[in-house]
């Protein structure tokens, strides 16, 4: 048996938005290292990690079983969240994944309207659309933070179903919550700019409206930015 185990800068935010005393369920856990952390952590009581893949899922079994946390970590092969029994789990991760293949996960999921029920995610990309996804399907953002790791800064989002369904406007697509702490998200909203900077180079040679749009919307971004520095 190991002692503590270390997570990276992403899973360790990741870590931070679970709620106390809850059965977590990390899906696409790969190695297993953040179950292993909630349950040493005292964090989560039970955890479930889970895996579309038997690969990852025999890493995960390994560091489980080196960690001694058979009796309070399950192994689950599924895809999403079909192999889970939404009686038994309350805090639901899904972190390190496009945010396309949130969406799916979600979208296929049949309980994933529970009010109860917690949301973690983490996109490693398309952030916006993920959070276009999450208003018009009456989920909210409770806490949006971000973290820098390896040289990319990336988002985590705490989540909830309410059932309020809306359209966020463009900006609030691209930056959520992170407008509220502009200053605590500078490095992830510089990034965000400078994305869209160059998707609206590249568009305005062949869609100069969508070209106009893109960099209208790149101001916003850093007006948002200046605005709070002048406050």
């Amino acid at each position: 048996m190991y002692g503590d185990v270390v997570l990276s800068p992403r899973l360790y935010m990741v870590a931070g938005m679970v709620k106390l005393g809850r059965v977590a369920a990390d899906i696409g856990t790969d190695h297993g290292y953040l179950p292993v952390y909630l349950i040493q952590s005292y964090t989560s009581y039970y955890a479930y990690a889970c895996d579309i893949n038997p690969n990852p899922l025999e890493k995960a079994k390994k560091t489980i079983a080196e960690y001694d946390m058979g009796k309070k970590i399950e192994i689950v092969l599924c895809d999403g969240l079909s192999g889970l029994d939404p009686k038994k789990v309350d805090e639901i991760i899904i972190a390190g994944m496009g945010g396309e293949t949130i969406i799916k996960i979600l979208s296929e999921c049949p309980w994933k309207e529970d009010q109860k029920k917690h949301y973690i995610l983490q996109p490693m990309t398309k952030a916006a659309e993920l959070r276009r996804y999450l208003y018009e399907n009456g989920f909210v953002l409770e806490r949006e933070e971000a973290v820098e790791d390896a040289g990319h800064v990336y988002t985590v989002m705490s989540v909830y179903y309410k059932g309020r369904k809306f359209v966020p406007d463009d900006l609030f697509q691209e930056l959520g919550l992170h407008l509220v702490h502009p200053q605590e998200s500078a490095a992830y909203i510089r990034q965000r700019a400078e994305a869209i900077r160059k998707r609206a180079e590249g568009i305005s040679k062949i869609d100069p409206e969508a070209g106009k749009a893109l960099y209208e919307l790149h101001r916003k971004i850093l007006e948002s930015l200046e605005y709070d520095e002048n406050m």
